[in-house]
């Protein structure tokens, strides 16, 4: 397993833009899901289109060198044509300086997306001012799309989180009992995915300070920010720490010897945006 990445909430400038700078360059804007959704940083409030394809444009202001391109919560369907694109020129898109596919995986079985991500540290250039996400193929249902996460670091620690760590999910449900002692139970319709770990590092303080670094850069569980579990599989997660409050404690084992907890919680994509017709 590869070593998980992750960025801070300041590596991604598309959290920090007015809503003039995301505009539909094709395809029609719904109304009630404007194109601005895709920077708000609430997953559960998508941007829609009104064809089955189309392009959401981006306006960082000025170029900016972009390394990773994650998409969180859509509706995209498995293998969907859909292309990520920087160009210096504002509508126009004819042939962009930059160029890439984004692989988009099946459904889980729950039909929530699965959220892909690319790499774009071997491509170049990819310094620019303007974005798009691109539906090249004609999705089944009119596409919606909840965050466009770009960022200029992908980051890493100088080890893996341990072998001992716990995944899970969260399918939050209601159970109930008839008069007559019969169980019956409903889901709630959302669901997330959790991480309980933690870090050991035989030299210490150097991957510990980066750690701090990202709990500061977050304000502890207030702010939200992108986990790669493994980068050979492609699945994004919009996370915060854990609980409450975070606790930023380095457990002392030894001489140069440190481990400290890693305890992350995904945000709520709301409902899927699953349709029956898929």
């Amino acid at each position: 397993m590869a070593k998980l990445q992750y960025i801070r909430p300041s590596d991604n400038p598309v959290g920090a833009l007015l809503a003039s700078a995301f505009t539909v360059e094709s395809g029609g804007e719904d109304g009630a899901f404007p194109a601005e959704n895709i920077g708000d940083l609430n997953v559960a409030k998508p941007a829609k289109l009104t064809s089955t394809s189309g392009r959401w444009e981006i306006d960082l202001g000025s170029a900016q060198e972009i390394n990773l391109v994650a998409l969180i919560h859509h509706n995209f369907d498995a293998g969907l044509g859909v292309r990520i694109q920087g160009n210096s020129v504002a509508a126009t898109w004819g042939a962009p300086p930059l160029d890439e596919a984004i692989t988009i995986p099946a459904f889980d079985l729950d039909r929530f997306s699965v959220n892909p991500f690319v790499d774009l540290t071997g491509v170049s250039p990819r310094t620019f001012q303007y974005w798009a996400v691109e539906i090249v193929g004609a999705n089944t249902e009119f596409p919606a799309l909840g965050q466009v996460i770009l960022s200029g670091a992908l980051r890493s620690f100088g080890r893996n989180v341990l072998f001992e760590s716990s995944e899970g999910e969260i399918l939050p449900a209601r159970a109930n009992t008839t008069d007559l002692g019969v169980p019956w139970a409903y889901r709630l319709g959302s669901k997330w995915r959790t991480r309980n770990a933690s870090f050991f590092r035989g030299d210490s303080g150097v991957d510990f300070a980066d750690f701090l670094s990202l709990v500061r850069d977050a304000n502890g569980i207030a702010q939200a920010w992108l986990e790669i579990p493994d980068p050979a599989v492609n699945d994004a997660r919009w996370v915060r720490f854990g609980g409450d409050s975070v606790t930023a404690a380095r457990q002392r084992l030894g001489s140069r010897r440190d481990r400290w907890p890693w305890v992350t919680e995904e945000v709520s994509r709301g409902l899927t945006l699953y349709s029956s017709s898929q």
